[in-house]
């Protein structure tokens, strides 16, 4: 081939400024006529770099989008024509706690609202020129819900007073008012405080002390601060509060037990029994009941309690569910948190009310609900069949990060007796720690007895690069193993067993459950945060119908909120030596709960260890299995 990068001939004394161009071929800088005839040479000859068309380089991915207030945030910025950009910012700032990687990912997590910008990135990939974008990067304020916990009524003469919490905010600041009326349309008030949200996020209101019979309702509005925004509760009958007239001689406040009624487990493959989004989600203080008996594969009656997997999609703010026994006052409690827009699931052990139904209620904004039932406990009345319960020390029985982990649409099949502590026969279903670690996609899990067809529900919901545990009671196959799908992306999967029901009417010598009306036992946000690496010991025995003696296991509900940093909870008997095994998983500024089966300690007590950051622990009871 003709060498094209030869010059031609010039005149003798010509003169020629020679340089090599980023070819490497040496290009004449004298004459303009001469210039045009070698472009003209090099436009008809292959690889000449004259011949070569020039993209401009140029950043093809979107603008950054908006954020939020510590929610983490992520972007990749892309760079055409450039082979290895290398990312700076040229221009401006980026929003604290935002940082550029290099390779051009935006991470971190907003710790400001606000515009900023505007602000230039450019991918640089010398000797070509720079591809740049500008944009302004919008971080909004956090949406917190109010969680309203009014006191119990009594009889005239009684004080009241309501206690709010927030839930999803971070680092509050601010006031919320609170109204009491003595009208069910919330247009009569007889007294207004307003108080200082502390540093966990909560106030109560002034007491008042209402002088007439009826029922009155509580409103409360926060304030909003620099980084959380304004909210309020609605005239809602669960912020009610009934005042009696007092009987001659009678004084005090007048107290309604629910009663527990204990029982054997009987256990079912997993079936749909609720889901909202053929009908119309949940409101804003808003309140569904279902009929949980006579469906499903649980019997119309002889039920004391169900175990149900429940999940939210759609949530339209940061929120709450509240799932109790229907015809009862809806407790101070939370069996389901969740943020905006993700799709959150849980485990709830629900006491059924006298008919046979559950009464769920939302927080704040509208949201789907979905309820999958697996299994429930017989009332003192049931006549044959079920399995005790029998607590376990948490043990590890499956961590695919040490083999490879689970594809989309495909299933494993771990065996779970014979393991961990849980019998090799006799077992009907384990009690398991469901984690799921680095997904790559938004799935879910489903969990059932392996042998049997894979169900219409999900056992754990998350998103990718997520992790996220969730309390499973899992039937057993006939094999001793369990199967568990995974809808889309890759995912490691990590079970712990902290516990085994008995084959059907078996004497394995485990406890009969007892249901409650879920109550507080624990509240951090009224003292101090759990320390990194620190370990509170509660005592969950010998108050909120829990018996002091003859315990072998709480079921409680427990939350974190105002995480400092991401970490998770592991809850075991206190006086036994700390399990590897994670049972809350959480990152920073996250509000969540799971559903945990403890093993008491002799001493009546659980230990509750935090891994990493400074939280706040919320513990609710529901339950408790005899020794």
């Amino acid at each position: 081939m003709k060498d094209i990068c030869k010059l031609p001939s010039l005149r003798q004394g010509e003169p020629l400024d020679v340089t090599p161009d980023i070819r490497g071929c040496a290009r004449p800088r004298k004459s303009r006529m001469f210039v045009a005839m070698l472009a003209a040479i090099g436009a008809s000859v292959v690889g000449c770099p004259a011949a070569m068309a020039q993209t401009s380089p140029a950043i093809t991915s979107p603008a950054p989008p908006v954020g939020v207030v510590g929610n983490g945030y992520m972007h990749l910025f892309q760079a055409s024509s450039l082979p290895e950009p290398v990312f700076v910012v040229t221009a401006g700032s980026l929003p604290p706690g935002i940082s550029l990687t290099p390779q051009g990912f935006l991470t971190g997590a907003p710790s400001s609202a606000g515009a900023f910008g505007p602000t230039t990135v450019c991918g640089v990939d010398d000797p070509a020129p720079p591809a740049c974008q500008t944009f302004t990067i919008t971080v909004g304020k956090r949406s917190p819900a109010i969680l309203a916990a009014p006191s119990t009524g009594g009889v005239v003469g009684t004080p009241v007073r309501e206690t709010a919490s927030l839930v999803g905010a971070l680092l509050p600041t601010g006031t919320v008012m609170f109204r009491l009326f003595s009208d069910q349309a919330c247009t009569v008030e007889v007294v207004r405080s307003t108080n200082v949200v502390s540093a966990s996020g909560s106030a109560t209101s002034t007491d008042y002390t209402p002088t007439a019979a009826g029922t009155y309702r509580w409103t409360t509005s926060y304030s909003g601060d620099a980084n959380n925004a304004a909210t309020s509760t609605p005239c809602d009958p669960n912020n009610a509060v009934a005042i009696t007239a007092a009987s001659s001689g009678t004084t005090g406040t007048p107290t309604t037990t629910v009663a527990s009624r204990s029982g054997l487990y009987h256990a079912l493959p997993p079936a749909r029994v609720l889901d909202t989004r053929a009908t119309a989600p949940v409101g804003p203080g808003g309140t569904l009941t279902q009929l949980v008996t006579g469906v499903g594969g649980v019997p119309a009656t002889g039920v004391s309690a169900v175990v149900l997997n429940v999940a939210v999609t759609g949530p339209t703010a940061p929120s709450f569910l509240t799932i109790y026994p229907d015809g009862t006052a809806t407790p101070a409690t939370s069996s389901l948190n969740f943020p905006a827009n993700q799709t959150v699931s849980n485990l709830v052990i629900a006491k059924v009310g006298a008919d046979g139904k559950v009464a769920i209620y939302n927080g704040a904004g509208s949201v789907h609900v979905i309820v999958d039932v697996s299994g429930w406990f017989g009332s003192d009345s049931a006549t044959s069949g079920g399995g005790s319960y029998n607590a376990l020390q948490s043990a590890r029985v499956l961590d695919t990060r040490y083999a490879a982990p689970v594809s989309a649409g495909s299933t494993i099949t771990p065996t779970v007796t014979g393991v961990g502590g849980v019998p090799a026969t006799g077992v009907a279903a384990v009690a398991l720690n469901v984690t799921v670690t680095t997904p790559t996609a938004a799935s879910y899990l489903t969990v059932y007895p392996h042998g049997e067809a894979m169900p219409l529900a999900s056992s754990l919901n998350f998103t990718a690069n997520q992790t996220v545990s969730n309390l499973v009671i899992a039937k057993v196959g006939a094999d001793g193993k369990v199967a568990i799908y995974n809808a889309f992306g890759s995912t490691d999967v990590v079970l712990d067993v902290v516990g085994w029901f008995g084959a059907n009417g078996a004497a394995t010598g485990g406890g009969s459950y007892n249901a409650l009306q879920p109550a507080r036992v624990l509240d951090t946000r009224s003292t101090a945060p759990l320390s990194p690496g620190g370990t509170i010991t509660p005592t969950v025995t010998g108050f909120a119908g829990v018996p002091a003696s003859g315990v072998s296991a709480v079921a409680l509900n427990v939350t974190v909120t105002a995480p400092t940093s991401w970490g998770f909870l592991t809850v075991y008997p206190n006086g036994a030596a700390r399990p590897q095994a994670a049972n809350v998983s959480f990152v920073a500024g996250q509000t969540v709960g799971d559903t945990v089966l403890a093993k008491v300690g002799a001493d009546g007590k659980v230990a509750v260890y935090n891994a990493a950051g400074s939280a706040h622990v919320i513990i609710d009871v529901v339950g408790w299995y005899s020794a």
